[in-house]
């Protein structure tokens, strides 16, 4: 059997308000697959991850509770423990759950990567519906790894941002204009307007053909949109 099908046998044994440590796993595998098995089961809902390296099959209802089993985990020490109202709330749902164990993971050892696998089916409604519960660093984190890249919310034909997502406006810029393509560098020119594209030309090193090609374009798009923007002052 797989570590995964070890713990989950473990686990099964559990009884209700029971604790599962991590470190009670160590001869089932290696240390990595223990916290995969462990992780995965979060993810799907089997077991729920009550402190660093605890679990059980459901999130204790009281906070005396959490403590009670804490105390005979850490061989009958006195422990104090609170748990807020947004992590109990977390803990209501399985997809709450995959959240608490994110955070769990912390802010500095977490990755983007993780954040992604683990949230990966998610739809918008899903993720609008816990972001109020989430910490901040969590929040934003997850908001951006499921950001639209920014050239598909510009419209650009280009694959301009495929290794990332979310590149500051004046490398996105620089990237439409290495590729010189007319109809992104209206797009972009509409966007962050003439002067900001032209301030980014003027910091590009180009031979003397693409450069009189790419001036000639945002002469022409800077004529273009001048005169968009005059008709609809006319019409208006």
């Amino acid at each position: 059997m797989s570590t995964f099908q070890l713990i989950q046998t473990q686990a099964r044994k559990l009884a209700a308000g029971q604790l599962l440590a991590a470190t009670d796993c160590l001869s089932l595998g290696s240390r990595a697959a223990i916290d995969q098995a462990l992780y995965r089961m979060v993810k799907s809902g089997q077991l729920v991850r009550v402190s660093r390296g605890l679990y059980a099959l459901e999130h204790p209802a009281h906070a005396q509770a959490l403590a009670a089993a804490l105390a005979d985990k850490k061989g009958g020490l006195s422990v104090k423990k609170t748990t807020s109202p947004r992590k109990m709330a977390l803990a209501k749902t399985a997809h709450g759950r995959v959240l608490l164990d994110l955070w769990a993971r912390g802010e500095k050892t977490l990755t983007r990567t993780e954040i992604k696998i683990a949230t990966a089916d998610w739809t918008p409604q899903d993720i609008d519906a816990y972001l109020s519960l989430l910490p901040a660093w969590l929040r934003v984190a997850l908001l951006q790894c499921h950001a639209k890249a920014k050239s598909v919310q510009l419209g650009l034909a280009g694959a301009y941002s495929w290794s990332n997502p979310q590149p500051r406006d004046e490398l996105l810029i620089a990237k439409v204009l290495d590729q010189h393509r007319f109809e992104d560098m209206v797009r972009v020119c509409a966007h962050f307007g003439v002067p900001k594209v032209r301030r980014v030309f003027r910091q590009r090193v180009y031979e003397p053909m693409p450069r009189a090609s790419v001036s000639r374009m945002l002469g022409n798009i800077a004529k273009g949109l001048k005169l968009s923007q005059q008709e609809a002052y006319a019409q208006s």
